[in-house]
C-alpha cells in the first residue's frame, strides 16, 4: 500500500454502528495484502478487558516467529506479554511499548506494514498508546496505523498529528 506524501501514518475512522467501519477497514487491509504490504489487525472486544493485552496478542499471532530475531531483552518482554498464563508478568507498560516498537521496526525494513485495529475503543490503554506512538517514533518508516471507534467522540488522549475522519451516511 504506497502512502501518498503528506498521507497520515496514523488514522482514526469514526462512525455510529452500522455505517461501515469494519467494511471499510476489511477492504483496506485486502487491498493492502493484494500490494504486499505486511497487515497486522485485531479487534477490541469489552468482554476482552479481563484480559490486559488480548488485543496485542490477536495483533501479533502472525508474527510470533520473529520474537527471537530481536533483541534479547525486546523478545522476553513480548514473550511474556503474551502469554495469558502469566497474567502482568510485572512488566510496565513502557517495556512493552519499546517492545512493540522495536518488532514493528524490525518488520517494516523488509516490507511496508498496516497495523487495523477495529472497535479500538475496547483495546486497553496501554496497547492504543503503543500503536499511537508506532508512526511518531518509526518515522521514515513505512507503518501506517488504522484505528476504528464508534462515533461518539475521539478516544481520549490520542496523539498529536492523528488524523481522525468521520464516516456519515
Amino acid at each position: 500500500m504506497t502512502r501518498k506524501p503528506g498521507s497520515p501514518q496514523a488514522l482514526l475512522l469514526l462512525g455510529g454502528e452500522g455505517i461501515g467501519r469494519t467494511t471499510l477497514l476489511r477492504h483496506v487491509r485486502e487491498v493492502a495484502i493484494g500490494e504486499g504490504v505486511l497487515v497486522l489487525s485485531a479487534q477490541g472486544w469489552a468482554a476482552d478487558q479481563r484480559h490486559a493485552r488480548a488485543c496485542l496478542q490477536q495483533l501479533l499471532a502472525p508474527v510470533l516467529e520473529e520474537l527471537p530475531a530481536l533483541p534479547a531483552v525486546h523478545g522476553q518482554v513480548l514473550s511474556a506479554a503474551l502469554d495469558p498464563l502469566c497474567g502482568d508478568n510485572g512488566l510496565s507498560d513502557a517495556q512493552v511499548q519499546a517492545a512493540v516498537l522495536a518488532l514493528l521496526d524490525r518488520l517494516a525494513t523488509s516490507r511496508p506494514v498496516l497495523v487495523c485495529v477495529d472497535d479500538a475503543h475496547a483495546c486497553d490503554r496501554a496497547f492504543l498508546d503503543s500503536l499511537c506512538a508506532a508512526p511518531r517514533l518509526l518515522a521514515g518508516r513505512a507503518v501506517t496505523v488504522l484505528l476504528a471507534a464508534p462515533g461518539d467522540g475521539p478516544l481520549p488522549s490520542l496523539p498529536p498529528g492523528m488524523e481522525s475522519l468521520h464516516l456519515a451516511h
